[in-house]
Parts: structure tokens; sequence; C-alpha cells
């Protein structure tokens, strides 16, 4: 979810993200979320959007992707990908099915490594402040104001990096 967070927090963020533009941002980041569209971003939501990701990376339709499906993937770059897919791989048999896509929970957001909950991606869990499988109005403005304020520190600190051309 964090790429899908990150995009639809993009708009153009000020000194100070308005009220307005926030509930613009929560709109947009809950009807991207709410995949079964019944009006609440649940665990359901997130293991959907997940089994959809794998389905349209997995270009034959065998259950699991090889190396060719795998570098045409949003989340893995095609210079890297026989590397990222390895992490997937945990059979070893070069090919990555949808139970070794789940158990690392990223689909697609960055998160390679991290174990899948059972109850959606890492990055649910960190909508999700109570666990409740449910994510409330609160959660979501919370959620929301985080990414807006994340995004301001590291145009800020320039993603981490000095500022410049790296010379001292």
């Amino acid at each position: 979810m964090l790429l899908t967070l990150s995009a639809c927090a993009s708009p153009k963020h000020h000194a100070d993200t308005s009220s307005a533009q926030l509930d613009l941002m929560r709109h947009r980041l809950k009807e991207k979320l709410d995949t079964d569209q019944d009006g609440l971003i649940t665990c359901a939501d997130a293991r959907l959007q997940q089994r959809q990701r794998f389905q349209a990376a997995d270009k034959d339709q065998n259950g699991q992707l090889n190396l060719e499906e795998f570098q045409e993937t949003p989340w893995s770059h095609p210079a890297y990908a026989r590397d990222h897919m390895t992490l997937y791989d945990t059979n070893h048999d070069a090919l990555v099915s949808y139970e070794e896509f789940i158990k690392h929970g990223s689909a697609g957001y960055g998160l390679a490594g991290h174990e899948f909950t059972g109850h959606g991606s890492p990055n649910f869990a960190k909508l999700d402040l109570n666990g409740d499988c449910r994510v409330t109005e609160d959660e979501l403005t919370k959620a929301v104001k985080n990414i807006s304020s994340d995004g301001k520190a590291r145009r800020r600190t320039n993603g981490g990096r000095p500022r410049g051309r790296g010379k001292p």
C-alpha cells in the first residue's frame, strides 16, 4: 500500500497543507483502497488488492510468476528483478507462487522481506492503528496527515541526502 499511499498523497504540498487538501487526499486514498467498494477499508480489501496485483502480473495465468513476468511488475525494476525475485522465491524453483508473494506482504509496496500478517500488508497495519482489521475515518485522517508531513520532511532534507553536488 505504500506506493498507493504515496500516489494518493501526491497533490502539491505547501508549507501548510490545507484542510481541503487533506480531505481530498483522504477521499482519494479511501477510493483507492476500498477495493470492494463497500465504504470501508478492511483487511479483505488489502488481500484483494494483493490478489489483483499478482493476477495482473501473472500474464500466462499459471499461478506463478517467472522472471520475465517479474521484470514487468511495478514493484521490481527490470535491472534488479532477478535479485529481487530471489527474496520472494523461497523454495528456489525460479518461480514465485501466490503464497510466496503474499508471504512477503509487499505486493509492490517496496517491503520485500516483511512477513504477510494475514490481516493484509504491513502497510495496512500502519493504517489500522488499533488492529481491528478496519480503517476508521480517524485512522485514515491520521495516515493522510502523516503522509503529508513525511513528504514535507523529505523535501526539506532532500531525501536524507546532503544538498548540493555531494561535495563538502
